[in-house]
């Protein structure tokens, strides 16, 4: 995964729009496709197809194309090629070729080229069978935990291996092949018409796509061989994450047949009352006395790592903007460290007694002698 430019795979800009990458999708696949290899350079042909096959499945999905727009490829994750196609936006896949007839063979070219077969909820990998489903968990964390990283603890459900029946599904251990499907859970039908060949393939309706049949369902998971459980884990949340990141657990999904799925972790940073997160910048809002802004001087200010002095140069006007460097998000994945940004609100004061009033009107009057009158427009 490290370093792949999926936008210069496939041709296409950083501003292409989903048609723009069906599209460029289409063209590269058409000139790479297997069946167009010649002879001595099929492989190659192969692994091309691969590859651009990859870039369309990450960027077609909505949530993958976001994660890869902020971090790139590294930001992806370690994840495998099962990990990308899984759940790919791939549900128009089969249309995208519509024009060249199903028989085009692009189901039986994944199946050659991946090892497993493209249905309409995504790729599905024959070699290793099934797995759980993958999970979803909204995780929500404040401001300055999302700016420092941590650490939390989580509990949610997910469905384990049955324990009484050690995830057979059966009291007895007596799981036949199914004879209709012969253990593929699928029936496949083939037309051909001309040069062209037609595939069509249904869930057998004798073993619901299981492959076998249970004679003797587990009384405690009904032949599922599954039992649900709570879990509790601890998940390290990454400095710099922001709403919407996902956060990705190995294992921790569901329990299937052919190995357990994936925990997927949404961050949601809940508003902070006092910061507001522009990238890696914090911005706020601070009240500075008149007399401080006329004359100059320091104060505290609240920062995500505790209070600080800001310098507060003399005549310092309503809404300026002053840079405090560095006391931002500490981003791990960019290896950046933000700014905090304070916003001047002059604080005017009220309810001045006689004394204080006749100070601010001799003040004014000495103004007006002065060069330094005040100016209106």
């Amino acid at each position: 995964m490290s370093g792949k430019d999926y936008y210069e795979i496939l041709g296409a800009g950083r501003n292409a729009t989903k048609d723009d990458l069906k599209q460029a999708y289409r063209k590269m696949a058409m000139q790479y496709h297997p069946d167009k290899a010649p002879a001595d350079k099929k492989k190659d042909y192969e692994e091309k197809f691969k590859e651009i096959s990859e870039a369309y499945a990450v960027l077609s999905n909505d949530e993958k194309k976001a994660q890869y727009d902020k971090f790139g490829s590294a930001g992806m994750g370690n994840v495998n090629q099962e990990d990308i196609f899984r759940n790919a936006d791939f549900s128009d896949f089969q249309d995208i070729f519509s024009g060249y007839g199903r028989g085009f063979g692009f189901d039986e070219i994944f199946k050659g080229v991946f090892g497993g077969r493209m249905g309409r909820q995504g790729y599905r990998y024959e070699t290793r069978g099934d797995k759980g489903e993958d999970l979803e968990y909204t995780l929500s964390i404040n401001l300055k935990d999302s700016a420092f990283g941590t650490e939390k603890e989580i509990r949610f459900f997910h469905n384990v291996k049955c324990p009484e029946c050690n995830g057979s599904g059966s009291r007895d251990g007596k799981i036949i092949t199914c004879d209709k499907c012969h253990g593929r859970g699928v029936i496949q039908t083939y037309k051909r018409a001309g040069f062209i060949t037609f595939t069509s393939a249904q869930t057998c309706p004798k073993c619901h796509g299981q492959g076998n049949l249970n004679q003797n369902p587990c009384k405690v998971c009904h032949g599922t061989g599954r039992a649900k459980k709570e879990a509790n884990v601890k998940v390290r949340v990454p400095g710099g994450i922001n709403s919407g990141d996902n956060l990705k657990m190995t294992g921790q999904g569901n329990y299937g047949k052919y190995g357990q799925g994936d925990l997927y972790i949404k961050i949601n940073v809940m508003e902070d009352n006092f910061f507001k997160r522009k990238g890696d910048d914090v911005y706020c809002n601070v009240k500075i006395p008149f007399t401080l802004a006329i004359l100059g001087g320091k104060i505290d200010v609240p920062t995500l790592r505790g209070t600080a002095v800001l310098n507060i140069s003399e005549g310092t006007q309503p809404g300026t903007i002053l840079r405090m460097k560095e006391l931002g998000i500490h981003n791990e994945m960019r290896r950046n460290v933000g700014d905090q940004f304070v916003v001047a609100e002059i604080e005017i004061p009220m309810g001045l007694n006689e004394r204080q009033k006749k100070l601010l009107i001799d003040f004014d009057e000495e103004m007006k002698k002065s060069k330094h009158r005040f100016k209106f427009w």
